[in-house]
């Protein structure tokens, strides 16, 4: 039955498939992206898994370094607060010469009880002296001591006096109350066991063992934990000082692969209960610090990726399908559109439909019988398009005389409202802009006088100060009986332009200086100089070898320039000169040179 019905659907595909090219387009379109789509995810899927895994490793190698030496930090605070004692002179000579007078048992007890409450984490001090066989006991709440020789017998005890050092930090372990002396509010401690004894003779005078809660060490690894991690520290002997492993056990190939390992920090896979978990280490002299998480929480961010990948495959797989058939159908429209426009022309009209056939096929044999009617209808309304062409000229050219004239109203408009509403500036800057706009109107002459040119270039200036926000510094320089020395229209205002434009673009305050004066031979000379950041080594020898062959073109952005120069060669010809320099103290300088002869021709 299920035979007959895969047979069934597999022939109903290929009639699908047969009826039309674009159901083969279709289909093959969907089976290329399924392909691509799904390699692609799988190959993401699993280099995500790689890269975090590889980025994991190494920022928490990093982090279990820095953290590992902050326990060895803390050992090593551990041991000097057992040293603290041979800094007491007195409580050394007691147990020397074996003192058990009141004042001596006293004063011994406040030596060790400034030890008990020196620090949050000691929760209890056993002292034993090997003279007396006495055990003294100091808790929060009491201290007391008894004869109690048999812990001598004591593994931890063995140890202590057994070490090189004199000094033991003895594991985690359950707290043994001797005598049952005082209680704890931590079941789980370590303790820090010192051995008390005489330098000189090497004579014992007792065993200090402070014993520690881990709340100090829980302090230190905060920033290893992690939802579904083990974090843990290990002595010397492997022996775990804090671990988060459930019993208190830490797996056999962890502690195995720690033992055989030679080197000081790394990583490694083991399975654990049927789960892949990872393991990080850090090892130091006294201490070995272990992070341990499950795989899950790093393939968890790249699972979520992959099931959202597996969406978009979904909306892709779609969209496959129905962009094709969309375009299919467009096809078949324009057919249709494109027919009926060929069996109406010349019945009810010389047109074509303006549908858009697009650049395909279609879109070439439409635009073909496009260019066909166009000619015909080229012949037919030849006049009629020529008058149209004229009304729309006359009207350009009218818009062409009104729109400078509605601006040039409007900002009038707009300074009268700034005057009224007290905004001076807005009326100054209005006012500024308005002149600037007539004088661009009305000036057609070639020449004009220098102070014309001198009053638009001052208008853009102020602009460009309020712009500038009252950091823009002009200095000026200008011999006033040259104000009627008639200059090439348009030859200031491009030049201060420039300097605010390219100059002064990087700096927070700027510098114009504008200097005009008359040479000994009756030139005029103009000099334009700004303190910006200069023209580029390249621009400038560009500029200065088109300044001296016309044939090389500068880069568009000194457009100004290349104007104001080409005017004044068509004007001047040889006798003026324009050159553009950078000079040592930075900035940049044109200075201009203009004839005498060319204004007095002018005014003949």
């Amino acid at each position: 039955m299920i035979r007959n019905f895969i047979k069934r659907k597999g022939l109903a595909l290929r009639s699908w498939v047969g009826r039309s090219f674009s159901h083969k387009i279709m289909l093959t379109l969907l089976l290329c992206m399924s392909f691509i789509i799904a390699f692609s995810s799988i190959t993401y899927y699993y280099s995500t898994v790689h890269l975090l895994q590889k980025e994991y490793i190494r920022s928490n190698t990093q982090l279990l370094n820095e953290v590992n030496h902050s326990v060895s930090r803390y050992y090593t605070q551990l041991d000097d607060t057992t040293r603290s004692l041979y800094s007491d002179n007195t409580f050394i000579d007691n147990l020397r010469t074996h003192q058990d007078d009141y004042i001596s048992i006293a004063y011994n007890e406040q030596a060790i009880k400034n030890i008990l409450h020196s620090d949050n984490a000691i929760q209890y001090i056993y002292f034993y002296d090997p003279y007396t066989k006495n055990l003294y006991s100091f808790s929060r709440e009491n201290a007391s001591y008894a004869p109690y020789p048999e812990l001598e017998q004591e593994d931890w005890y063995k140890k202590t006096l057994g070490s090189s050092t004199y000094f033991y930090i003895r594991p985690l372990h359950e707290f043994q109350n001797y005598r049952n002396f005082g209680t704890l509010d931590h079941d789980l401690v370590f303790s820090a066991n010192r051995v008390i004894r005489y330098y000189v003779t090497g004579e014992v005078f007792g065993i200090l063992s402070i014993t520690y809660d881990t709340s100090y060490l829980e302090k230190i690894c905060q920033n290893l934990e992690s939802p579904g991690g083990y974090v843990s520290i290990l002595g010397r002997d492997m022996s775990p000082m804090l671990t988060e492993y459930p019993g208190l056990t830490i797996p056999e190939p962890v502690l195995a692969h720690i033992r055989n390992t030679d080197k000081a920090s790394g990583s490694f896979k083991y399975i654990s209960e049927g789960k892949t978990r990872i393991l990080l280490w850090d090892l130091q002299e006294d201490t070995c610090l272990l992070k341990d998480i499950p795989m899950d929480e790093l393939t968890g961010s790249a699972a979520t990726v992959l099931r959202t990948t597996l969406v978009f495959l979904a909306i892709v797989l779609i969209l496959s399908v129905t962009i094709p058939l969309y375009f299919s159908r467009s096809a078949t429209r324009r057919l249709r559109t494109l027919t009926e426009s060929v069996a109406g022309f010349g019945v009810d009209s010389f047109h074509i439909s303006d549908s858009d056939y697009g650049s395909d096929e279609i879109g070439i044999l439409a635009e073909t019988f496009h260019v066909m009617t166009d000619r015909i209808n080229t012949l037919i309304n030849l006049e009629y398009k020529a008058k149209m062409l004229q009304k729309t000229a006359e009207l350009q050219a009218l818009q062409a005389q009104i729109k400078p004239h509605f601006i040039n109203n409007a900002l009038q408009a707009l300074g009268t409202l700034g005057l009224k509403k007290g905004a001076t500036e807005v009326y100054t800057m209005a006012n500024a802009l308005a002149k600037m706009l007539r004088y661009t109107l009305k000036s057609t002459a070639e020449l004009i006088p220098l102070k014309q040119e001198l009053e638009n270039m001052n208008n853009y200036l102020y602009i460009q100060n309020i712009l500038w926000n009252n950091r823009l510094e002009i200095i000026t320089d200008i011999d006033q009986s040259l104000s009627d020395r008639l200059v090439p229209v348009f030859i200031l205002q491009p030049l201060v332009e420039n300097s605010v434009k390219h100059g002064l673009d990087d700096c927070m305050e700027g510098q114009i200086s504008i200097h005009i004066h008359s040479t000994e031979s009756r030139q005029l000379s103009i000099k334009v100089a700004d303190n910006g950041r200069g023209i580029p080594a390249s621009s400038l020898s560009m500029l200065q070898e088109w300044l001296k062959d016309e044939k090389v073109v500068p880069e568009d952005e000194h457009i100004g320039i290349r104007n104001i120069v080409s005017r004044i060669r068509f004007l001047y010809g040889e006798d003026a000169s324009f050159t553009i320099s950078c000079p040592s103290c930075g900035g940049t300088l044109i200075h201009i040179l203009l004839p005498e002869h060319m204004e007095k021709k002018m005014q003949q």
